[in-house]
């Protein structure tokens, strides 16, 4: 496969342009979830080409549509058969592939496109629901993922007068000395903390980007002995 100097620049230039899923394209072995190959086919006299797409785990690829050899898309006009046509030589067109997420109105997809010439244009699109196998067709508005949904949250209001605590694993707490003496407040198993009269304390869970893990609150324990304590605290 001959690289010009363009192809390398455009891929190059792709690279920058496309969000990937590295989830989608990588598991946990290190090897891709998908991958693309050209089949060589001869329709009425015309060698083309079939993308199709495979996924680790099924048998049966995808197809992704037709190509000619310099890889735009081609429409068959017959019954293509399996194999380059006589006489003719197989090269498959260079390509590139970008699996991305995306979100339709709330439901979470992939969408799988092919670029096989040196524009940001994809020639072979198609959506998959999240086994990168069963087609999915968009119902709603589309938009860059991952998908986000509504829900309502469950906040606990605590007026505090005397000992007690915050249960670990809320996502969210805010503790505020209202009175006019100080209070005692530990986080998780730490060092108790007073907080004087007018002050307060707050937490709101955070993700990890890299780990991708989610980081919420451990329990708390907070004296309100002789003063008074308005908690906030979702779960």
């Amino acid at each position: 496969m001959k690289l010009t100097f363009a192809k390398i620049l455009f891929l190059a230039t792709l690279l920058f342009a496309l969000c990937y899923d590295l989830s989608a394209q990588v598991d946990g072995g290190g090897g891709p979830l998908v991958t693309i190959d050209f089949e060589p086919v001869c329709d009425d006299g015309t060698t083309a080409f079939h993308i199709l797409q495979f996924v680790v785990g099924e048998s049966a690829p995808n197809s992704l549509g037709y190509v000619d050899g310099e890889g735009n898309a081609y429409t068959p006009t017959g019954t293509p058969e399996a194999g380059a046509c006589a006489g003719t030589v197989a090269a498959a067109p260079d390509y590139t592939m970008a699996v991305t997420a995306l979100c339709d109105s709330g439901t979470p997809f992939y969408r799988v496109a092919v670029f096989t010439d040196n524009t940001l244009t994809p020639t072979a699109t198609a959506d998959y629901e999240l086994d990168l196998s069963t087609a999915y067709t968009p119902a709603g508005t589309v938009y860059d993922g991952p998908c986000f949904t509504s829900a309502t949250a469950t906040i606990t209001r605590v007026v505090a007068t005397g000992a007690g605590s915050v249960p670990a694993g809320t996502a969210s707490y805010s503790i505020c000395n209202e009175g006019t003496a100080d209070a005692s407040v530990t986080i998780g198993g730490g060092s108790a903390t007073t907080l004087i009269p007018g002050s307060c304390i707050s937490f709101a869970a955070t993700v990890d980007p890299v780990s991708r893990q989610r980081r919420i609150a451990p329990a708390v324990t907070y004296d309100a002995t002789g003063t008074e304590l308005s908690i906030l605290y979702e779960q």
